[in-house]
């Protein structure tokens, strides 16, 4: 089963004045497995950090359930900020109402789009009363997503 994990890495880098410093990044990576999420974090960082030294710090399961992207018009997404909005809804389960609760992860520019965007992802119509619980900004930096070919392999 597919789930979410946020990754704390650290990676050197230069900074403006020529220095090596550090950098300590949060990622939120979707994968099966520790292992997977290992593999992934190293292919994003050959591909987007080529030749950077980095060491994985911390994996840990996430409470993210979901990740819901912002497009922009040109239909690339622009990673602002990115926010846990967790919403919650009524279910009927054999005559019982149960309230359930969902988390996802939306790259937003503040948190009123952040909880209008999950809203509008999760209940377009407004048929099912989803409200929105907590919103709360993340230190993510950006989501690693494994395609489902890359997870068979």
């Amino acid at each position: 089963m597919i789930m979410y994990y946020e990754v704390k890495v650290k990676r050197t880098c230069i900074t403006d004045g020529n220095a090596y410093g550090t950098l300590k990044e949060s990622y939120l990576v979707n994968a099966v497995s520790y292992t997977d999420v290992e593999a992934s974090v190293a292919r994003y960082m050959e591909t987007v950090y080529p030749g950077a030294e980095y060491s994985v710090q911390r994996i840990s399961k996430s409470k993210v359930e979901d990740f819901v992207s912002v497009l922009l018009a040109d239909g690339t997404e622009k990673p602002e900020t990115y926010y846990k909005v967790r919403c919650a809804y009524l279910e009927d389960i054999d005559g019982h109402a149960k309230k359930r609760k969902v988390m996802a992860l939306v790259n937003a520019p503040d948190v009123e789009k952040a909880a209008t965007t999950v809203l509008s992802s999760y209940d377009p119509d407004g048929n099912l009363h989803y409200e929105v619980v907590k919103v709360e900004k993340t230190s993510i930096v950006d989501v690693i997503n494994t395609s489902d070919e890359e997870l068979r392999s």
